[in-house]
């Protein structure tokens, strides 16, 4: 039994596979619904094995897919973002912040070319 803890919450998963890009963890006992809303939402997670000392630390990651297999565990998929993707959200992030302070200079402006100060 290895542990998953994302967004400061611990699940028990059956089994944890890793390649270059993509982690594949198998859980059982859990809903799909659940799983998903928690890992949709994950941008790290860590792993521990049964001494729950972690061994693994995962960070970039974006959520792929949930899925239900026939013996009713459940399969969630992240994949680690590239360089590119992280340099994009970052630009993005940014971006959004200056769309924020340009609405509120506008919003000022317009306060004061009515004559009015908030």
């Amino acid at each position: 039994m290895e542990y998953i803890t994302v967004n400061g919450v611990e699940y028990a998963a059956k089994s944890v596979a890793t390649t270059t890009n993509q982690i594949v963890m198998t859980f059982e006992s859990c809903q799909i619904a659940e799983m998903e809303v928690a890992f949709r939402r994950a941008l790290a997670l860590t792993v521990s094995g049964e001494d729950k000392v972690v061994y693994g630390t995962y960070t970039g990651l974006a959520f792929e897919q949930a899925a239900v297999l026939a013996n009713g565990d459940i399969v969630v998929m992240m994949r680690i973002k590239s360089a590119a993707e992280l340099r994009l959200d970052a630009v993005e992030e940014a971006v959004a912040v200056q769309d924020e302070a340009i609405a509120d200079l506008g919003a000022a402006v317009s306060n004061l070319a009515e004559g009015g100060v908030e």
